[in-house]
């Protein structure tokens, strides 16, 4: 259980830090 909550924390950091897939989209639908 642990290692899937660490596993789910690490993902959702890198998509969220500057240049990750969510930051991404955000930053498109900010330019549109």
């Amino acid at each position: 259980m642990r290692q899937k909550i660490d596993k789910l924390k690490k993902a959702a950091e890198e998509n969220t830090r500057p240049g990750g897939g969510s930051y991404m989209n955000l930053e498109k639908v900010i330019k549109e």
